[in-house]
């Protein structure tokens, strides 16, 4: 019965239904022996998009570099009020170990909004009795690429090559592709705020349509477009005159 449940829950419900519909009209389409396969198809990529089977053939951004030098600094992107969150609680937990300065980025989430992202993040990392002195502020970006660019200035300003760039884990590739082309010479150390999707041992329930995988591929079609974009038009804009100028390590 549970099993049953299970099934009939994940067919008859979002995204689910996604799958029953054309699949049943596919059928109709057999029995009046007017094959339409568009349906079929429609319904095998319905299908594929709502679970997480396919999620794990693809390749996780998960940090395994190895820390050789002193970062310098925690830089915390913002992403909306529940990534947010998370990235300022795993920013936490790396300030508590390391006591090194933390520069929270994230302009206004909407328009005519009075607080950004990261005002936000810093009203957090009060209440959690984090040192005020540690925390810099870059509250105009509204992009992945100007949190780069924004925060790269500060970097340079400070002479930090060497730092924590925290954010969600599906978001991480094209922060550190960002990152790298404003920042050539920095020492960049990712770390995941949250895992796009539970990354627990495979089982028969990843392969049932379930809103956790069809939000996990709408973010993993999300942030692929967007790296592209940024390796295919973004690179193209000169960089800014301050940025051309080769950096040494203060240290």
């Amino acid at each position: 019965m549970f099993l049953l449940q299970k099934f009939l829950g994940a067919f008859l419900t979002l995204p689910g239904i996604l799958v029953t519909i054309p699949l049943i009209l596919f059928l109709r389409s057999l029995i009046k022996e007017k094959a339409t396969w568009s349906f079929l198809l429609l319904a095998l990529l319905s299908y594929f998009f709502s679970t997480g089977g396919g999620i794990y053939l693809l390749p996780r951004d998960v940090s395994s570099i190895e820390v050789t030098t002193t970062p310098q600094a925690i830089v915390v992107l913002g992403g909306g009020r529940v990534s947010s969150f998370l990235r300022t609680y795993q920013a936490l937990l790396l300030w508590k170990e390391e006591q090194v300065p933390l520069i929270l980025s994230g302009g206004k989430i909407e328009e005519g909004s009075k607080t950004s992202e990261a005002e936000m993040m810093k009203e957090l990392l009060l209440t959690w009795e984090v040192n005020p002195e540690d925390i810099c502020l870059e509250p105009l970006s509204r992009t992945t690429w100007e949190n780069a660019l924004y925060v790269t200035e500060i970097l340079r300003e400070k002479g930090w090559q060497t730092f924590y760039l925290v954010t969600s884990e599906v978001h991480l590739k094209r922060a550190c592709f960002s990152f790298r082309h404003f920042y050539p010479e920095a020492h960049i150390i990712p770390v995941s705020s949250n895992p796009l999707y539970n990354f627990s041992a495979p089982s028969w329930i990843d392969f049932l349509p379930s809103g956790e995988a069809f939000s996990a591929w709408v973010e993993i079609i999300h942030e692929y477009a967007g790296y592209l974009f940024y390796r295919l038009v973004m690179v193209q804009i000169p960089l800014p005159e301050a940025f051309c100028a080769p950096t040494t390590d203060p240290n």
